[in-house]
């Protein structure tokens, strides 16, 4: 993600960086779960408090990142 991130600065690795961005993220996610499952024994019950926590986190990241984005791009530019 951080090599997409860098290079969107560059017109003419905009596709490539999106790619790298699209990739890093499917594979963040995917391992973080797994991280998350791997904090508890499957017979635990604390595993599913944990990943409703996990999904809640995501959520309000998604909720609130446009919001404070756009106010920052707003007040900012």
């Amino acid at each position: 993600m951080a090599a997409g991130h860098f290079l969107m600065a560059f017109e003419v690795a905009f596709l490539f960086a999106l790619l790298c961005l699209v990739l890093g993220c499917g594979m963040f996610k995917g391992n973080i779960a797994s991280e998350v499952g791997s904090l508890y024994k499957p017979e635990d019950l604390r595993r599913a408090d944990a990943f409703q926590i996990f999904y809640l986190g995501i959520n309000a990241g998604v909720i609130a990142s446009p919001l404070i984005v756009g106010t920052l791009g707003e007040v900012w530019g």
